[in-house]
């Protein structure tokens, strides 16, 4: 089934593709259209394999093995640093084919590699094959999978549009400055989803068993979690002057707006995650999935606005996606308490 919709999403996404200036989306001009389409080519098929592989994190999850799903991960950026670390060292000619094939192959290569060891080993009854399929279930499957993809599409313009906003409006160089910060809180959410992670599956059998103060009290503890990142990420805020000097030198000015800015967005995705975990745990993802479409509407004007209006730069671009952050938790919070 998510073979079926990756096809299917492939084949628009390559149309559009052909027929998008990236060029000028991007803002980019010392790059070839023709390279543009090829890189986008190449990322928009190894996102989708990564995609219709997801089933084999969802199956570690449902067993509480969400170790090995950030296991996954990790062995998914190690490929991919290795690789970008060897073509920028001994390659005469850097491809940015070759970068795009190592930065988005790897994660899509780790799931292949996981895939097929879980399923010949410790989930062989598991094991997905084409004579075993059933379309009665596909209604009930789908109906579930399409609001999480549905999600998934929100998520990534919500999240990751970012970068593309900024280069659009203010170019290239201003991606590096903003992605810096972002890199520099992301331990912070890195920290906040190992945490929070196993948790999912967690309340999923408490929520069937009405074992209700068992998720209250396991809710208070991870809200304690959160008010403890809260005082890293002013930690962080506080000596990332030095950091950044230490890190990529003077050549580089982080404005400080922006940094903190991007410590408040860190802390709220926490806040974001441990909610939306509720949610999704106990099956309830029709707000979420509401709030999502809300915010991937009004995320882009007001990035527009926030940014070239009032002319506040990439600190705008970051300040609307703080503000849609902060609608989804909020709202998500107020679900929680109403289900409780």
């Amino acid at each position: 089934f998510l073979f079926v919709i990756s096809t299917a999403t492939g084949v628009i996404g390559f149309l559009l593709i052909q027929n998008l200036d990236l060029q000028k989306i991007l803002n980019v001009t010392s790059v070839s259209d023709y390279l543009l389409n090829a890189i986008a080519g190449i990322v928009l098929v190894l996102f989708l394999l990564q995609f219709a592989m997801k089933p084999i994190n969802s199956i570690l999850q449902a067993h509480q093995l969400p170790a090995f799903t950030q296991l996954i991960g990790v062995t998914g950026s190690f490929i991919a640093f290795a690789g970008v670390f060897l073509l920028y060292h001994f390659s005469q000619i850097p491809s940015f084919k070759l970068y795009a094939c190592f930065v988005s192959g790897a994660p899509a290569l780790a799931l292949f590699v996981a895939s097929l060891y879980f399923f010949n080993c410790k989930f062989q009854t598991l094991k997905p094959t084409v004579r075993q399929i059933q379309f009665q279930h596909l209604k009930k499957i789908g109906g579930l999978g399409v609001k999480f993809f549905i999600i998934q599409l929100c998520l990534l313009v919500v999240y990751t549009s970012d970068n593309f906003i900024i280069s659009y409006l203010f170019g290239p160089s201003e991606v590096t400055i903003f992605t810096i910060p972002y890199k520099y809180f992301s331990v912070l959410t890195i920290f906040f989803a190992l945490v929070m992670t196993p948790y999912w599956t967690a309340i999923t059998d408490a929520y069937a068993k009405n074992e209700f103060l068992w998720i209250q009290n396991t809710m208070s503890r991870l809200s304690k979690t959160i008010v403890g990142g809260l005082g890293i990420a002013i930690a962080m805020y506080v000596v990332s002057d030095k950091v950044f000097e230490i890190w990529i030198g003077k050549t580089i000015v982080i404005p400080s707006g922006l940094t903190a800015l991007m410590g408040l967005y860190s802390v709220l995705m926490g806040v974001q995650m441990l909610f939306s975990y509720f949610s999704n745990g106990i099956g309830k993802i029709t707000v979420q999935m509401m709030v999502y479409i809300f915010a991937a509407i009004i995320n882009i004007p007001l990035s527009y606005y926030f940014g070239k209006v009032l002319r506040l730069g990439s600190s705008g671009v970051l300040l609307a996606t703080v503000t849609c952050l902060t609608i989804v938790s909020s709202t998500l919070m107020i679900q929680y308490f109403k289900v409780i």
